[in-house]
């Protein structure tokens, strides 16, 4: 599900729902943050201008989830447990492109997969 965004989100918080998790483990090295993903397919794809402000992807569940990002410069980012078991990232100077986006489960699921909701925004999470 791809978002077309400049900066200045209109809502700010711009939030999406969207189902957590997939079969494939993932673990970042020097991140200490793994999880499990769909990992053929990112959940979201952000295609961001860069403005004046930072930018912020968080998200929230009833479950343990982690996240993960390809940034436009093709290096990686994962987050968990920022908040709670909702993880969150920060880019002070965001770059402009494409980000691709998976909301993973901290451990593997069985059966359906749970709802998450993630935020794209230009302020401070709000939790």
């Amino acid at each position: 599900m791809p978002a077309e965004r400049d900066a200045g989100f209109d809502p700010d918080p711009t939030v999406r729902s969207i189902s957590a998790g997939g079969a494939d483990e993932v673990q970042l090295s020097g991140d200490d943050c793994s999880g499990f993903i769909n990992y053929s397919a990112p959940d979201l794809d952000l295609n961001y201008t860069t403005g004046p402000y930072k930018l912020y992807i968080y998200a929230k569940a009833n479950t343990d989830i982690t996240l993960v990002i390809n940034q436009p410069d093709g290096t990686w980012i994962c987050s968990d447990d920022v908040s709670g078991t909702n993880p969150s990232v920060e880019f002070p100077q965001s770059p402009s492109g494409n980000y691709n986006i998976w909301i993973g489960t901290y451990e593997a699921q069985r059966g359906s997969l749970p709802e998450a909701t993630v935020y794209f925004s230009e302020k401070a999470p709000r939790w």
